[in-house]
């Protein structure tokens, strides 16, 4: 019962709060008796609902609302009289929020002139930022608003008669330790009158159903969760109508997997007052939304994520009361379109992605003009169909101060799965121009920016305004150079990957002003697929100070890295870099990862490194001093011939070809051994120094013509021998082994 307390308690002071806001615009609005009584209504309704959530709040602190059958009754009774309290606000929202979308919808068709218009905007634009604190623009003093307001104050009447119903019989049937035999003839009384409700344990609001599912489900539960193998909710959903209770509905693949699943229309039409649909995973068997979904007008929340060619009807361009509206795909799932209409949507926070495609019926870049309450991530997909400049400055992406990550994303890659959709035609607006447009916001902490065919960065990435940005992602871009990042003292990652044009890296890179110090925070610096980089010289004093960890993948022609990277990194990985003919020295370096660098013939004998993964840099030959190592990985090295003394080294994992007199050496020369992996097809003999490895706990070997392993019998710490794909090595019957 504390749950269900809780939840209706949340629920009054969010419609509280609501309700707070609406009343001055309804009061304002009043210009007859009549009219300003149904605003002293909901000023009522108002003050009803604090008593209520007062009783709930001392009921969730005191054992006592668990005594008795009578103080669980009068709960579960108020509890209903707060929902119904809660909806009659998330009417009047509703119904504040469609009036200031069509304000605002009046002034995108008509234009900025005219006075009346002009005053239109204005109001809307406040209704927009503070909705609904003030509808006071003639807009929304037509007789049909009037009305609107005249039927809420008589659902509040409803509901407070209710709440004084309740209070009345409560009052009536409270007795004192004087009231004597009494007492029990009014208890009784009590059940007598009250035939609307039972008296009973109530049952449970939040049903939670995983393994199985009822033939019926109470009408009474408010919140269901159904995690089941959709092999066998297939049957039995057809059970499942909804009810007027209902408040959220959540589906959920338990395995992803599993058959496709008919949700009956029904469910939509008998729950009214959903505030929370969440589909995440499952497989529907006509994958689209009926659209009687639009007549939700208490719906919060739609999320449909992971529903693979999900067709969206245009009636959700109607729930006026919507927050979050999430339909991510992940894999090769066909993603679903959105509609042109979202931008009448003005109280959305959540919007994760949305896809931009040409025609009447998709959704394009003005919607997001009005949507300035967006939160959290953003995803734009389809910039390639941006029809004109105009469009994308009317996004306002630069307003939109809540955003706290953008992806811009050029192609949509995504136009043939959608039946409302054609090939993408030429935009009129080059990418250049386009992401020169779409500015964000200047508290922004992530932005990405992906397939941009743009010779030059936009003028603003880089801007010292952006003081929160964080993380920056530049893929697939066709920048010739790069732009000022170190300028960003805030930003910590950053990943630039298929950047084809780019062939030197600078002092640009840090700042265009040789006064400023770039990178102070940054950590992770990654570069990958730079298949015409050749060069990465200065840093510039003081840069990278708090730099840990860079990656450069797939640089095929990069030949050297600058001199004072950091002193301060401690992972380096270099994997495909065939032209790079040196490593700086690097005092801190703890991790270093060296795959396919061929051209490298010697390694600084780094202090401090304690782990060195290398594979196929054929060059190399000799390992240098490396005190602190603990643990090496060597692939593929058939030419290294010796490496220097180890003495840290715990762990050996070898793989592929390389010299066996190097690997005697290495396995037993370093008494600090405990782990030894070997996975090689050239070994036929292995030999090992039991007194010269006291400490080896585990060996593992994974060598198809390996014959004979001498000294085996002697390594007294061995606790587990494994050996896999040796079908010419016969293991002596008393040695543990696992195979």
């Amino acid at each position: 019962m504390a749950g269900a307390v809780a939840f209706a308690s949340a629920a009054l002071e969010r419609a509280i709060e609501a309700l707070s806001s609406l009343i001055p615009g309804f009061t304002t609005m009043a210009r007859r008796a009549e009219e300003d009584a149904d605003a002293e209504e909901l000023r009522r309704l108002g003050r009803t609902m604090m008593r209520i959530r007062a009783v709930l709040e001392d009921a969730a602190d005191s054992s006592r609302a668990r005594a008795s059958a009578a103080a669980r009754l009068r709960l579960r009774e108020l509890r209903c009289v707060a929902y119904d309290a809660e909806d009659v606000v998330g009417e009047c929202e509703y119904e504040a929020t469609r009036r200031g979308a069509e304000a605002l919808d009046a002034v995108r068709r008509a234009g900025s002139g005219g006075g009346h218009l002009k005053r239109v905007r204005r109001e809307a634009r406040c209704l927009l930022d503070e909705l609904p604190r003030r509808v006071i623009d003639d807009y929304f003093n037509d007789v049909n608003m009037v009305a609107v307001v005249h039927d809420l104050a008589a659902k509040a009447r409803k509901v407070r008669a209710r709440f004084d119903e309740i209070i009345k019989e409560y009052e009536d049937l409270c007795m004192t330790d004087n009231d004597g035999e009494q007492q029990t003839d009014l208890s009784t009384l009590r059940l007598q009158r009250h035939t609307s409700s039972i008296v009973h344990e109530p049952s449970k609001e939040f049903l939670k159903l995983e393994n199985d599912i009822t033939d019926r489900i109470a009408q009474d539960v408010r919140n269901i969760s159904i995690f089941l193998p959709w092999t066998s909710a297939i049957s039995k959903l057809e059970y499942f109508r909804g009810s007027s209770s209902l408040r959220s509905i959540i589906l959920s693949s338990k395995d992803g997997v599993g058959g496709p699943i008919e949700i009956p229309e029904e469910l939509f039409l008998h729950s009214k007052h959903l505030h929370t649909i969440f589909l995440d995973g499952i497989s529907l068997a006509t994958p689209s939304l009926p659209d009687s979904v639009g007549n939700l007008k208490h719906l919060r929340h739609l999320v449909l994520r992971d529903i693979g060619g999900l067709r969206l009807p245009i009636s959700i361009c109607q729930l006026y009361n919507l927050r979050t509206l999430d339909v991510t795909t992940s894999g090769n799932l066909k993603p679903a379109c959105i509609p042109n209409g979202i931008g009448h949507l003005i109280k959305l926070h959540t919007l994760p992605v949305v896809t931009i495609k040409r025609g009447s019926w998709h959704c394009n870049l003005r919607q997001l003009k009005d949507l300035q309450n967006l939160s959290g991530k953003l995803c734009i997909k389809g910039l390639d169909n941006v029809a004109s400049i105009d469009e994308v400055e009317q996004a306002n992406l630069c307003t939109k101060q809540h955003l706290q990550a953008l992806s811009l994303i050029f192609p949509d890659g995504d136009w043939q799965y959608c039946e409302h959709g054609q090939e993408p035609a030429p935009t009129k607006a080059s990418h250049e121009e386009i992401l020169e447009s779409l500015r964000p916001h200047n508290d922004l902490i992530e932005l990405s920016i992906e397939v941009c065919r743009s010779c030059r960065y936009p003028s603003w990435l880089g801007d010292t305004s952006f003081s929160n940005l964080t993380v920056i992602r530049l893929e697939y871009c066709e920048f010739e150079s790069m732009p000022p990042l170190g300028q960003l003292h805030a930003l910590k990652h950053i990943t630039i990957a298929e950047m084809a044009r780019v062939e030197r890296i600078g002092l640009e890179l840090c700042s265009l002003n040789p006064t400023i110090k770039g990178f102070k925070s940054l950590v992770t610096l990654e570069f990958e697929w730079m298949p015409r980089w050749l060069q990465w010289s200065r840093v510039g004093d003081g840069a990278f100070t708090c730099l840990r960890a860079v990656s450069i993948q797939h640089a095929s022609e990069l030949r050297s890295l600058p001199c004072a990277l950091s002193t301060s990194l401690t992972e380096l990985k270099l994997r495909d870099c065939k032209s790079l003919v040196r490593i700086p020295h690097l005092p801190s370096l703890s991790k270093l990862d060296l795959r396919q660098c061929d051209g490298l013939t010697e390694l600084p004998a780094f202090p401090l490194v304690q782990r060195l993964d290398m594979g196929q840099c054929n060059s190399l030959v000799r390992l240098p001093n490396l005190p602190l190592l603990k643990v090496l990985i060597l692939r593929d090295c058939p030419n290294l011939i010796t490496a220097a003394h180890f003495p840290s080294l715990t762990s050996i994992h070898v793989k592929g070809g390389f010299r066996e007199e190097l690997l005697y050496h290495l396995m037993n020369r370093h008494p600090s051994l405990e782990n030894i992996l070997i996975v090689s097809k050239s070994i036929v003999c292995l030999s090992v120094e039991p007194q010269n490895l006291p400490s080896l706990v585990s060996l593992r070997l994974s060598c198809p013509n390996l014959q004979r392993c001498d000294g085996l019998a002697g390594l007294t710490s061995l606790t587990e021998l494994k050996v896999y794909g040796c079908p010419k090595f016969s293991i002596p019957n008393w040695l543990p082994c696992q195979s």
